[in-house]
């Protein structure tokens, strides 16, 4: 992952691309530092008025997840949050887990007014979606089993994550190293589903590493890129 982040780095100059990378590359790898360099390489060189607002809550979020809930309040508040209308512009799985993060922030800061506010929104989003025949969509069921940490009954977060499982889900590293699912990894049938899941990654890492040292995959994006001048992010 860090590789492939490097080689696109060399290439991108979109600021809103490259944090998405960095991002994204501190999920991958379960390392929130790679977050904090992105945030603070992104406020940098984008000025406040120039960020949109999907972009406001993903770094509101990315604040959140580091543990400085003031400096994430203060980008979800430039959109009000409180009465959640941004987010309705992102929609999707995203949305869901950027209003986790808005409930998480506010619930630190003291105003659980407005964070219970996001926690039942998410609630009835999930629903929304349980209906329209997303309960075999693995990121979804993740999704759906963090609100049920956020709200406590970890059984049935529990419920939720096997059945993730049992559709192909694998994104353990995240789940692991998310503050938010920190209260659950203990409790004994998430830990199962976590460790069967590490497994399944094992394998195929190492499967994966065979194919890339087979294939020559690395010398070919490197040809494709010196013919088209143009990097595939």
């Amino acid at each position: 992952a860090e590789y492939w982040v490097a080689e696109a780095e060399k290439h991108i100059r979109n600021p809103f691309a490259l944090l998405g990378a960095r991002g994204y590359l501190g999920k991958l790898t379960g390392r929130p530092e790679y977050m904090r360099i992105a945030i603070e390489r992104f406020e940098r060189t984008v000025p406040a008025e120039r960020i949109p607002p999907a972009f406001n809550l993903v770094v509101g979020a990315s604040w959140s997840v580091l543990g400085d809930f003031d400096r994430a309040a203060d980008y979800f508040e430039r959109e009000d949050s409180e009465n959640l209308s941004p987010f309705n512009q992102i929609g999707g799985i995203d949305e869901l887990k950027l209003l986790h993060s808005v409930v998480r922030t506010y619930r630190a800061l003291g105003k659980f007014d407005i964070a219970e506010g996001a926690l039942d929104t998410v609630g009835q989003r999930i629903r929304e979606y349980e209906q329209n025949n997303m309960m075999h969509v693995p990121e979804f069921l993740e999704t759906a089993a963090l609100h049920e940490v956020m709200r406590g009954d970890l059984d049935q977060a529990h419920r939720l994550l096997e059945h993730a499982y049992e559709n192909g889900w694998k994104n353990v590293v995240w789940v692991r190293n998310d503050p938010i699912w920190q209260s659950a990894i203990d409790h004994p049938g998430i830990a199962s589903v976590l460790e069967r899941a590490q497994a399944d990654r094992d394998a195929m890492r190492s499967r994966v590493e065979e194919l890339e040292e087979s294939s020559g995959f690395r010398e070919e994006i490197a040809r494709l890129y010196e013919a088209t001048d143009q990097f595939p992010e």
